[in-house]
């Protein structure tokens, strides 16, 4: 059984004596040997270590890919807003008269994209102004 002391493992980990510490910890590794004394040293399986880097070499790339997921999303959203920009700067705002032509166009739009309204609800609104549209359905609770 070959062992390592806590320098010689946390050299193996690429990491500080501290942060062996608490790595081990976290993974509850125990030391093989601990030498007498309040502060006595500690010997640990080079096994034990081994796979405890490997442990930390897979938690590494999944962080990796987290990583890569994020820049890729950011990317994303910044093409998007890019085009979102660029569409924007096309819209222009509308005359007075063509503000007027939409309102008398506006009755001949058609409706039937709005959802349609539940039983119980009037299909005539109120205002005659105002389409029917359904109230969000509410689930029992159980």
């Amino acid at each position: 059984m070959e062992t390592l002391t806590t320098s010689e493992a946390a050299d193996l980990l690429g990491m500080n004596v501290q942060k062996f510490f608490r790595v081990a910890a976290a993974a509850e590794l125990t030391p093989a040997l601990e030498a007498p004394g309040l502060r006595g040293a500690k010997f640990w399986h080079r096994s034990d270590v081994e796979q405890l880097a490997k442990a930390n070499d897979e938690s590494q790339v999944y962080r990796d890919c987290v990583l890569a997921a994020h820049r890729i999303i950011a990317k994303l959203t910044i093409a998007a807003t890019k085009q979102f920009d660029e569409d924007a700067a096309s819209l222009r705002v509308l005359t007075a008269s063509e503000m007027v032509d939409a309102e008398a166009n506006a009755e001949q739009i058609p409706l039937g994209h709005l959802i349609p309204a539940t039983a119980g609800q009037s299909e005539t609104p109120s205002d005659p102004g105002t389409p029917a549209v359904a109230a969000p359905q509410r689930k029992e609770a159980r």
